[in-house]
């Protein structure tokens, strides 16, 4: 694999861990875009897919984190969804879809919106809500992973890219392009 000047990780490897991340902030945009420059790299499918399956399986650990975290401040006691109306529990879902980047599901989800009688006006604030907490969330992980590699920042040319984060520039990845 050729290395890019000035830089530990070469193109294909760089566009590999892209793949996975792109899983794990559930960006179809990202994925779309690093899997063509993946295919421009002459990256094997193979080595595509361990890449977006990694992403995948680091997705699901960190949703077991949040599980487990619900039930430590919870004190053992994972509940019943059943108990919140219909109606909320569908606005619930919206804002968690929208936190989630996942579209799709939003877009399924509003559908039920739609039949529960929830009003545009509450569906703008349950997408509102979901970005704030979306962009303190990102902000705060930032902060803890920051924390913990010898208190700064690593350069990482492109971080955030794709809409997935803050920055909007073009990278080596092809993501966003």
């Amino acid at each position: 694999m050729e290395k890019i000047q000035d830089s530990p990780l070469s193109n294909q490897e760089k566009v590999l861990i892209g793949m996975g991340a792109a899983m794990g902030a559930g960006c179809r945009t990202c994925a779309d875009k690093l899997y063509e420059a993946a295919t421009s790299l002459d990256i094997p499918k193979g080595e595509m897919l361990k890449a977006f399956l990694l992403g995948l399986e680091a997705k699901a650990q960190a949703v077991k984190t949040m599980q487990d975290k619900v039930k430590a401040l919870m004190d053992g006691n994972a509940g019943d969804t059943k108990e919140f109306s219909p109606k909320l529990a569908t606005m619930i879902r919206m804002a968690s879809f929208t936190a989630a980047n996942s579209a799709p599901d939003y877009l399924a989800e509003i559908r039920q919106a739609l039949s529960k009688e929830i009003t545009d006006e509450q569906v703008q604030l349950c997408v509102a809500t979901a970005k704030m907490v979306r962009t303190h969330a990102m902000g705060f992980s930032d902060k803890e992973i920051s924390d913990k590699i010898s208190g700064s920042e690593p350069n990482v040319q492109g971080a955030g890219d794709c809409g997935c984060g803050s920055a909007n520039k073009q990278n080596s990845t092809g993501c966003c392009g």
